[in-house]
């Protein structure tokens, strides 16, 4: 991979360190035999937060997407060209978190109700639709969304679509 990506990745390093996302992505960027140009982390909710479910790897002629889930390497490939529908949803994901109460002040007196907290995360679904029965599901959940859809349409511009 000669495309130096830590700068891009910065914002996800908490939820999947450079390093660790690049070791998974090895094997699968070898197979494909073409220098990486994009990469975008698909991204679900969990029960502790946001959490990267898999990587997308876009090439000169492939999309990959490298799951990150077990021990074990999961990954596939298609053709980039073409993409014949790019469905695009946006929107916001509430969660309410109950917090511990406070302990009381004193022995015997009264208990204090516990705090629940909002939590609100920006959503973002994108669809690649590459040929009937085939299609690519790329997801987004947490407080940064321009700057990964920002990496979404450098890496799928709508031209795509014309190919």
């Amino acid at each position: 991979m000669e495309t130096d990506f830590r700068e891009t990745w910065a914002p996800f390093e908490a939820m999947l360190p450079f390093e660790t996302m690049f070791a998974r992505i090895s094997t699968a960027a070898e197979f494909a035999k073409q220098e990486i140009h994009h990469l975008i982390p698909s991204i679900q909710l969990a029960g502790g937060g946001p959490v990267i479910k898999s990587v997308f790897f876009v090439t000169e002629a492939y999309l990959g997407e490298v799951r990150m889930v077990g021990r074990g390497e999961d990954f596939d490939f298609t053709h980039l060209r073409p993409i014949e529908n790019f469905r695009v949803r946006l929107g916001t994901h509430e969660i309410a978190r109950q917090q511990p109460p406070p302990e009381p002040a004193s022995p015997g007196s009264a208990s204090i109700a516990p705090v629940v907290e909002k939590i609100v995360y920006d959503t973002a679904s994108i669809q690649l639709n590459h040929n009937p029965g085939l299609q690519s599901d790329i997801s987004y959940v947490g407080n940064g969304r321009e700057h990964w859809l920002s990496l979404v349409r450098r890496a799928f511009p709508l031209s795509l679509l014309l190919e």
